[in-house]
């Protein structure tokens, strides 16, 4: 059975994040957004391999090109913890910062999208995607409202959550080296981008899960605290 959430943080016709899909095939399970086109996704497999990849569509289109081998197209891969009993694993973060929330045109349909919490100033939203080991739901160890609560065909779930935290200063420089960086590969390989474009940024935590932070290029990203 394949499911399918749409969710951004922010409102329809204000500011806000870009559109984020999360859906199955299967028990594989796969991230996407709106700013990353046909181009990249982020899966998490049954069998705990996860991947930041080009997409089928985007190999296909640049075989010839920069990728030769169809799994050259992989940018990040990793094994994800497996969640121990009574205990669900942080499989991967989404970090939305207050920084670049911003005004995007209402181009695409936005019907079916659930609106979270916006982050105010010096804050950041986190949207954090869990395992829970096999036969347990381990609704009670969540402290927040779950956004997505899937049963997989192991009779483990997979869990999504969104939670609003304060910045701290580690994070105020990654966020800030993450712009230069960014602004530094666009001009050299001369891509222009949209104001209303917004780019992913690849992290892995001390604690030893992965994932991406939002930015909006057009923004400095640098918070005052």
């Amino acid at each position: 059975m394949k499911r399918e959430i749409r969710f951004a943080a922010g409102a329809e016709n204000g500011l806000r994040s870009t559109v984020w899909k999360l859906y199955t095939r299967s028990d594989d399970i796969y991230l996407q957004s709106r700013m990353m086109g046909a181009d990249t996704k982020i899966s998490f497999h049954k069998s705990g391999c996860c991947q930041f990849s080009f997409t089928d569509a985007w190999v296909k289109k640049n075989i010839n090109d920069r990728i030769h081998k169809n799994k050259d197209r992989h940018l990040r891969r990793w094994e994800r913890e497996i969640p121990t009993k009574g205990k669900p694993s942080l499989t991967f973060r989404l970090v939305i910062p207050e920084t670049e929330i911003c005004y995007i045109s209402n181009e695409t349909k936005l019907q079916k999208v659930k609106w979270l919490t916006m982050p105010q100033k010096d804050e950041l939203l986190l949207v954090d995607f869990y395992f829970t080991p096999s036969g347990q739901s381990c609704i009670e160890s969540f402290p927040y409202k779950p956004i997505v609560f899937w049963e997989l065909s192991d009779s483990s779930w997979f869990v999504g959550m969104s939670h609003i935290e304060k910045m701290t200063l580690e994070e105020v420089d990654i966020l800030t080296k993450s712009h230069f960086k960014n602004r530094m590969d666009l001009k050299v390989k001369n891509i222009p981008l949209p104001p209303q474009y917004s780019l992913c940024a690849f992290f892995t935590h001390e604690l030893g899960f992965n994932g991406v932070i939002e930015m909006a290029p057009h923004k400095d990203g640098i918070l005052s605290m």
